[in-house]
């Protein structure tokens, strides 16, 4: 829990901080997850949730992507060396959920796509949850 807390909460904030001190005007956009929430019983969700709510609290424009279950798109791997076999057998069917279930499911191609659209938007929502970002990609080709 404290390395997870280290990576997602600390270093991001770091990050956030420094770029919010450099570029007052700026907008950050974080990628966090689907049912982040500060008061979660689950590690990674409480996490992503207290730093969301962190990132709120600054001074510049923020951003929070939550996707869901994304499909790797263009060769991307996971970092995590026990997941690949996952992905490797469940590939078909995360193909089958990003087309059926877009409330649940995206690909790294929608959260780019979606990345970029919210960048060039003079007033982009707080928070896209998995459907918009699926929507903002679709907009966006």
């Amino acid at each position: 829990e404290a390395e997870y807390r280290h990576v997602t909460f600390d270093l991001t904030l770091h990050v956030a901080r420094a770029f919010a001190e450099r570029n007052p005007q700026g907008r950050f956009l974080y990628v966090s997850g689907a049912h982040a929430d500060p008061a979660s019983r689950f590690v990674p969700l409480r996490i992503k949730g207290k730093t969301e709510a962190a990132l709120r609290a600054l001074s510049i424009t923020t951003v929070m992507l939550r996707p869901g279950g994304i499909q790797p798109a263009h060769g991307e791997r996971s970092p995590h060396a026990w997941m690949r076999p996952l992905y490797a057998v469940g590939a078909p069917f995360m193909g089958l959920g990003v087309r059926l279930l877009p409330s649940v499911m995206t690909s790294t191609t929608a959260v780019g796509r979606a990345l970029l659209a919210l960048a060039a938007m003079p007033d982009p929502p707080a928070v896209v949850e998995n459907a918009g970002i699926n929507r903002l990609a679709a907009t966006s080709r």
